[in-house]
């Protein structure tokens, strides 16, 4: 089937995690786009590698809102002109529209999220020319005080697939640690 062998012949896959604390194991990184209509919190969750994933709070209630957390990514490790791949596992409070983006791409990606842990993707080419240099995990519509999204697993990638988590090689504290990851 010629639909079929188009897409063989497209694949593209990765595998290097450009982003850091990508698990989490703190909210070190992850920012707040607006203070004063959202928090965010490291929480409990066995899903998760490391235990944890970070909630994402609304302070307050919106019919048309947009905003959540973000986290930069070095440009110069990205390839101008490329595809790359984000891809996290999320839940929410309630079911609810979550918007993903890369801010070196002119795409986005808006999605219905649900209570239970899902995983999710979005692809775009890279345009080193953008000024900003994050991934954005936000939401995108009505909310109200007190609605949440969870996720963790976080990956950034080259390539036109997800892949499974790992680590950004940053994320090793000790070339110790390194070597085991390596060699499992």
């Amino acid at each position: 089937n010629s639909a079929i062998q188009h897409k063989f012949d497209n694949l593209s896959i990765g595998g290097r995690n450009l982003i850091k604390n990508s698990s989490p194991s703190s909210i070190d990184g992850w920012n707040l786009s607006n203070a004063t209509n959202w928090s965010r919190a490291l929480v409990d969750c066995s899903q998760s590698p490391s235990g944890k994933a970070i909630r994402v709070t609304s302070n307050s209630t919106n019919s048309s809102i947009t905003g959540g957390v973000y986290t930069s990514i070095n440009p110069d490790l990205l390839d101008d002109g490329e595809e790359y791949t984000m891809s996290l596992y999320m839940r929410a409070s309630k079911s609810m529209n979550i918007q993903l983006k890369n801010e070196l791409t002119l795409a986005n990606s808006t999605h219905a999220i649900s209570t239970e842990w899902k995983l999710y993707t979005f692809t775009g080419i890279i345009d080193k020319a953008r000024p900003l240099h994050s991934c954005v995990v936000y939401f995108n519509g009505s909310v109200e005080t007190g609605d949440w999204y969870e996720f963790h697993s976080v990956k950034f990638e080259k390539g036109n697939k997800a892949t499974a988590w790992s680590p950004a090689p940053e994320d090793y504290s000790t070339t110790t640690q390194m070597n085991s990851a390596i060699q499992q």
